[in-house]
């Protein structure tokens, strides 16, 4: 990975570290929410704005490793 991005610094990270850390940030649980990206993602020639829909909405934790390339709309039901 270093030798094809030799210009780019590579950062490794802990899934599970990002995530926890995101998720004290903002809590989705049961809330319905749009996310808007300006990142995109491929996955069987189709483009996705982020890992959570490429993954087809299975894992919410998904949502939260992008979550710093997001931004999350929620509209309040009155």
């Amino acid at each position: 990975m270093r030798v094809k991005f030799f210009d780019e610094e590579v950062f490794y990270y802990s899934k599970e570290d990002k995530i926890n850390q995101a998720k004290k940030l903002l809590d989705l649980d049961g809330i319905d929410f749009k996310a808007k990206s300006y990142s995109l993602y491929m996955k069987d020639k189709k483009v996705y704005p982020s890992l959570y829909e490429a993954q087809e909405k299975e894992n919410l934790d998904d949502i939260f490793i992008d979550l710093d390339h997001l931004m999350i709309y929620h509209e309040a039901n009155e």
